[in-house]
């Protein structure tokens, strides 16, 4: 259950059949936002109630000042290939709106969907409902299709956009963001030497065996001549190391190796792109590679 001052979220039971369909019908007379026009009879609302409180599947409901002001339901889609998915419909009257109710709805419906062993979740929406298209992106949902003028309403038509999210691709993102700011905090390499350390085993403890480097001379350089470089930088009590670095996009090459590129603004003015390659070994995270390319 989700409690907070204005509205509590609870699963569906038959007692709230009644206040369901009297907000369904609430939202379809919009409309604006469901793909039928009024709410369902009483004997479908009731069999539709029925058939995910005996399946287990996530329906909850938002109760405020004791009436049923918003629903979130995932649904089977009734064949065996479709299993390990799920079909989310959600809804919250014109009153109360814009007090995060519906983000909130389809939260704990996608938790106990994912409880209940869901792979999929899959929904569709007006392509002119541009609010939702949001909501559902930044809960994890993704657009897959449109299906070109699915809906006509009073003569007039709208797309139907196809979104669906998929629990390990949620996660994935989740980890990649993890390792983005692990990443970033070791970024420019070899510019923390207060924080990784400046001798010998410190740089080899951050290094590949095979590491190599391109810089933004064009030259190549080899790990020794790079640790020989670093080692004296660091020993240099003038050495001052003045740089900026943003605008960070990550990319997984493969299972704990990491393409990370950046900008690196030194001085004030040198400008570069850089790319590093980084690997996970045994716990530690090492440098594979490295490329600066001037910009200006």
């Amino acid at each position: 259950m989700v409690s907070t001052a204005e509205y509590t979220i609870v699963p569906i039971t038959m007692a709230h059949l009644e206040d369901f369909r009297s907000a369904v019908d609430s939202v379809a007379r919009e409309k604006k936002y469901l793909s039928f026009l009024e709410g369902p009879p009483f004997a479908m609302s009731k069999a539709f109630v029925e058939e995910n409180i005996k399946g287990s599947w996530p329906h909850v409901v938002a109760i405020a000042d004791g009436a049923v002001v918003g629903w979130c339901d995932i649904t089977s889609l009734n064949r065996p290939v479709y299993a390990h998915c799920g079909e989310l419909g959600i809804g919250v009257i014109p009153s109360s709106r814009g007090k995060g109710i519906g983000k909130a709805l389809m939260i704990d419906a996608l938790r106990r969907a994912k409880e209940k062993g869901l792979e999929r979740v899959e929904l569709t929406v007006f392509e002119k409902n541009v609010p939702a298209i949001a909501l559902y992106q930044q809960l994890g949902f993704v657009i897959e299709g449109k299906k070109k003028s699915a809906v006509k309403i009073d003569g007039q038509y709208d797309d139907l956009i196809c979104m669906a999210l998929r629990f390990d691709d949620v996660e994935n993102e989740h980890h990649d963001k993890k390792i983005l700011e692990e990443l970033k905090s070791r970024e420019p390499i070899f510019h923390h030497p207060d924080k990784f350390g400046r001798t010998e085993h410190d740089i080899l403890n951050q290094i590949c065996d095979e590491f190599w480097e391109v810089g933004a001379s064009g030259n190549v350089y080899t790990k020794e001549v790079v640790l020989s470089t670093l080692l004296e930088r660091y020993n240099d009590p003038n050495y001052k190391d003045i740089w900026e670095a943003k605008d960070f996009a990550l990319t997984r090459i493969a299972q704990d190796n990491y393409l990370l590129t950046y900008t690196l603004i030194q001085d004030k003015t040198r400008l570069t792109k850089r790319s590093t390659l980084w690997r996970r070994e045994n716990g530690a995270w090492k440098i594979l590679y490295h490329q600066g390319t001037v910009v200006s």
